[in-house]
């Protein structure tokens, strides 16, 4: 049996508490339980698990996936230098490489890449946001503090910005 549970950074209490139960009864059985996290979450059972870090690509990979990407769309080879500049624009982020990359394939090999990565950026706000409507606004609100403060920052930070309750 093969258990998924996909970015359980966003779960909520419920779902968390049924996971780690889960991972607390699956050693004798033939369950496989697979959960997706982003590295900052501290997850119950993390002591029970085998854990694999994904981080971004590296330029070789990142170029290596759009040229793979550009193959199996029928693309024979694109240029270099649209290659680094997909690479460059997509900074590590598997997503955001096989969208820009198809993106740029649709509009044509001699597209600018900035266009095409606007095009794919507006595709990828919007399902976002689609996201975290659902979640509702509490979380709309620190997401939105978290894009305004940057990349890394402390969780009293963004506790302050997006007036929300301290961790206890």
């Amino acid at each position: 049996m093969l258990a998924l549970a996909e970015d359980t950074h966003w779960a909520e209490p419920t779902t968390i508490e049924l996971l780690d139960l889960m991972a607390a009864r699956v050693g004798p059985l033939r369950v496989l339980l697979v959960v997706t996290h982003r590295p900052e979450f501290q997850a119950p059972w993390d002591g029970l698990a085998h854990k694999l870090h994904l981080g971004r690509l590296d330029r070789r990979d990142s170029a290596t996936l759009i040229r793979r990407i550009a193959s199996t769309l029928g693309t024979v080879a694109l240029p270099p230098e649209l290659v680094e500049e997909i690479v460059k624009r997509t900074d590590g982020v598997p997503l955001f490489a096989e969208e820009l990359t198809r993106a740029v394939l649709e509009a044509g090999e001699g597209a600018a890449v900035p266009a095409a990565a606007s095009a794919v950026a507006a595709t990828l706000h919007a399902s976002l946001a689609a996201r975290l409507d659902r979640l509702g606004p509490a979380v709309r609100r620190a997401a939105q503090a978290a894009a305004a403060i940057g990349r890394e920052f402390a969780h009293d930070l963004l506790a302050a910005v997006a007036e929300m309750p301290s961790r206890t």
